[in-house]
């Protein structure tokens, strides 16, 4: 039976095909660095954690072919001011970072600067921290909240900088450094693996957010700030397979409406 319909369908779907808009994906590149529970490279080779995991979800709905590009932590940021990657994941926003890039409106985690040391630590307020050399990875905002503290306190401090929250831990194994600082979140997931010590020393509770460049706002930005605050705010869920259910764990969560 001759069926025209089938014809013009078929047709319709050549033409668009040929335009290159037919399941055409749009290709998303994703700077990560390691930053445990937030955002890590598996052994596997497989982007992990709560921002790798939100972002699939997003991608998913839109469409997106993700790909993780793993670096250190001030590497992304220079990827992402060179174009070499279109988002980054687990930022703070700053009035100077404004200028620069765009932030998804609602933020996907909130954390805190927090100073870790040695089990025999004896730090119980910043005050202990005089003349002590403090760790601190390159261009980290906790880094640069906890020099500011210090300054206010008039504490004076070493500081020797480091690439990655690993290398952080490791030079207080060897006792390169006094201590180190990371966000807590980071510190909790490291405290097994390194046996860091948190102290009492907490400061600045920061948002962090997902960001494009400014050219790149309409097509990565906006789709995120509508997908991540669309399931935050209705009955949508993000189930979140890296969540951490405790110190160590691993388990699903899922985003509450």
């Amino acid at each position: 039976m001759h069926r025209p319909h089938l014809h013009i369908g078929l047709l319709i779907f050549i033409f668009l095909w040929g335009q290159g808009i037919v399941f055409a994906e749009t290709r998303v590149r994703v700077g990560i660095f390691q930053n445990k529970p937030m955002s890590f490279m598996a052994d596997s080779g497989e982007a992990r954690g709560i921002y790798p995991d939100v972002i699939r979800e997003i991608a998913q709905k839109e469409n997106w072919e993700i790909e993780f590009i793993p670096d250190s932590w001030a590497g992304c940021l220079n990827r992402l001011e060179s174009g070499k990657i279109d988002l980054m994941i687990s930022i703070v926003r700053t009035s100077d970072r404004e200028t620069r890039y765009d932030f998804t409106k609602i933020p996907v985690l909130t954390a805190w600067g927090q100073v870790y040391a040695k089990a025999d630590h004896g730090i119980s307020n910043i005050l202990d921290l005089e003349a002590k050399t403090i760790g601190l990875m390159e261009k980290d905002i906790n880094g640069k909240h906890f020099q500011d503290l210090a300054r206010n306190f008039k504490i004076n401090c070493n500081y020797k900088i480091f690439l990655g929250y690993d290398d952080l831990s490791k030079a207080l194994l060897s006792a390169k450094v006094d201590a180190v600082v990371m966000n807590n979140m980071s510190g909790a997931s490291f405290q097994r693996k390194y046996k860091l010590q948190p102290t009492a020393v907490l400061f600045s509770p920061i948002d962090t957010f997902l960001r494009s460049t400014k050219e790149k706002t309409d097509t990565f930005s906006e789709p995120l700030t509508n997908g991540w605050g669309r399931g935050r705010r209705t009955k949508i869920r993000f189930t979140i397979p890296s969540f951490p259910s405790g110190m160590g764990t691993w388990a699903p969560f899922t985003v509450p409406p």
